[in-house]
C-alpha cells in the first residue's frame, strides 16, 4: 500500500472517531462531561491535558456559544476548522484523484521540523495546558 493511500485512510478513521465521539457524547450520553473524565493524563496525575475540554469546546460551537466553546478550549476553534474542512477535501481529492492533501499534509510537516515553527507550535500547546490547569477542568 503506497503512503498516500495510507495516510488518506488514517485521516478517515480519524475523523470517523472524532464525529462519532461527539455523537455519543451529545446523543448517547446527553452528557456536559462534567462527570464523565476519559483523559489519561487526567485520571492518572490529576492534572488536564492540553486537549482536555476539546469536546465540550466543539460542542459548543455546534451550539453557536463562542465564548463558552472558548473558555473549554480555544485549540477547538482549529479542530471545528479541521473536522469541517477535511471532509470536502478528502471528497475533493477521492472525485478529482488527486493527493492534494496529502501533500499539503507532507509540506505542514516540513514547515514543521523548522524550529522556530515547531516552538511556536510547542508554546500554543504550553499555553493552553496551563490554561486548562488554571481554571481546574
Amino acid at each position: 500500500m503506497n503512503k498516500p493511500v495510507r495516510f488518506y485512510r488514517v485521516v478517515t478513521v480519524l475523523l470517523s472517531g472524532g464525529y462519532g465521539w461527539l455523537f455519543l457524547n451529545k446523543w448517547v450520553l446527553h452528557s456536559s462531561q462534567d462527570d464523565l473524565i476519559v483523559c489519561p493524563t487526567r485520571l492518572v496525575w490529576g492534572v488536564p491535558c492540553p486537549s482536555c475540554g476539546l469536546t465540550r469546546s466543539l460542542l459548543a460551537f455546534f451550539r453557536a456559544e463562542i465564548s463558552e466553546a472558548m473558555h473549554w478550549n480555544p485549540i477547538g476553534f482549529p479542530m471545528l476548522l479541521l473536522l469541517l474542512l477535511l471532509p470536502l477535501w478528502l471528497i475533493k481529492d477521492l472525485i478529482m484523484k488527486r493527493n492534494s492533501l496529502y501533500e499539503f499534509y507532507l509540506l505542514f510537516m516540513n514547515h514543521m521540523r523548522r524550529p522556530y515553527y515547531a516552538f511556536a507550535f510547542g508554546l500554543i500547546i504550553f499555553l493552553t495546558w496551563g490554561w486548562n490547569i488554571s481554571k481546574d477542568l
